[in-house]
């Protein structure tokens, strides 16, 4: 069974918009030390399984987050419009994942603070995503 995850890197690294911004380097839960920027970062912070009177009726809905993250705020936005327009109001099968539909709840800017030991700032795009899938 394929996971959810798997599928997001799938339809991420395939979509033209995304992969011109970021080529490959979209990660799951963290971006690894010393990346290069921009990058994704994705991970699961939810789930809900849908159930009917005869038990599971193998469809969840999975909550998700997605950090676009880049070294200028005009980066993180554009990258961040890019996934909004892979992700949002998508359905269809996402690598090995049939996916009834995504949905975008939210979206926020964030800022990391702290300069790195080269004074460059971190921004972000962070969206959440409800996406229902057959399990």
């Amino acid at each position: 069974m394929a996971q959810l995850e798997e599928g997001i890197f799938s339809l991420l690294s395939a979509d033209s918009g995304v992969a011109a911004l970021v080529g490959s380097r979209i990660y799951p839960t963290q971006a690894p030390q010393n990346v290069t920027y921009p990058c994704v970062v994705y991970q699961r912070v939810g789930a809900e399984r849908a159930h009917h009177t005869t038990g599971a009726s193998g469809v969840s809905e999975v909550r998700m987050q997605v950090a676009s993250l880049a070294e200028s705020y005009s980066g993180a936005k554009a990258l961040g419009a890019a996934v909004r327009a892979a992700m949002d109001a998508q359905r269809g099968m996402w690598g090995a994942v049939d996916v009834l539909g995504s949905t975008i709840h939210s979206e926020m800017d964030v800022l990391d603070a702290s300069p790195k030991s080269d004074a460059r700032r971190l921004y972000g795009i962070q969206q959440d995503y409800g996406i229902f899938h057959r399990e």
